[in-house]
């Protein structure tokens, strides 16, 4: 058993010798993944991934065949986690399945690559808060849905009360075999999810729901890296980073800021649009 990396809370870590990062959000992340994560390996496969939060939510996997493969260099020289199919990491402790309880507005962020072309019907949500007592999302960010019209197109996906049907916010492009950066804003409160992608508003639901109310007080069911474990709907490709914030919706200077860091730390910038305030200078 091996573990390299190291762990901390990283305000201002930037993708080079510092500068801004989602550390210096008024409010930070409060679960928190990326190449400088502590990781735990067993025979070459990844056991545990660490929360670089204060919040110490390191995600888990104690069956030997659903381990993911840490790739040293594999983006702008930084490591990423490889799931190749049926891999995922996971956390059940109450701890972190509390976050989006009685939440009027969360978000998640992620950098990922889709290692598939696939037929309309896959499911390939990464980065996974259940609802209570259920397989289905109070709120996720995904490579591709189900439901979505259009095959292999980021989304996010959030319901407010358990007995209300999901809501989600779809990407018109394709985005499969590329590296691709999304931020998924779910306002329960407000009835509204709003999807970026890649440094640009994607998409709006402003009617997600019938109605817009906190998410209920009971507690997630667990929180997935990797896939939908519970409906067997797994991630196939790399994962660079994620993390959630509990807060209000971002300003645009924040949601500019999100883009320009990760952008830079993962050399990601020629997807930023041409106008982006960061394309050339990290935050």
């Amino acid at each position: 058993m091996t573990t390299r990396g190291h762990h901390g809370l990283l305000l201002g870590a930037g993708g080079g010798g510092g500068g801004w990062s989602p550390g210096d959000l008024t409010t930070p992340p409060a679960h928190w993944l990326r190449d400088d994560s502590a990781i735990t390996e067993v025979s070459g496969r990844v056991s545990q991934w660490n929360d670089i939060s204060s919040n110490n939510w390191h995600m888990t996997q104690e069956t030997a065949g659903k381990r993911p493969l840490a790739v040293s260099g594999a983006l702008n020289g930084r490591r990423v986690m490889r799931f190749e199919g049926d891999d995922i990491l996971r956390r059940d402790n109450a701890d972190i399945r509390a976050l989006f309880s009685n939440a009027a507005s969360g978000w998640l962020f992620g950098v990922y690559y889709l290692d598939e072309t696939a037929v309309l019907a896959a499911q390939r949500a990464f980065y996974w808060y259940s609802r209570n007592g259920s397989t289905t999302s109070r709120v996720t960010i995904g490579a591709a849905d189900a439901s979505s019209a259009t095959p292999n197109a980021p989304y996010a996906a959030g319901r407010p009360y358990d007995a209300n049907p999901v809501g989600v916010a779809h990407s018109a492009a394709a985005r499969a075999q590329q590296w691709c950066m999304v931020l998924g804003v779910i306002e329960w409160a407000s009835n509204r999810i709003t999807l970026y992608v890649n440094g640009e508003l994607d998409s709006v639901n402003n009617a997600a729901w019938a109605s817009g109310s906190n998410t209920p007080s009971s507690l997630s069911n667990s929180v997935v890296v990797g896939g939908i474990d519970s409906e067997a709907a797994y991630f196939l490709g790399d994962i660079a980073e994620v993390f959630a914030v509990l807060d209000a919706a971002p300003s645009s200077d924040d949601v500019d800021k999100i883009f320009g860091y990760a952008a830079h730390r993962w050399g990601l910038t020629s997807v930023l649009p041409g106008g982006h305030p960061y394309k050339t200078t990290p935050p």
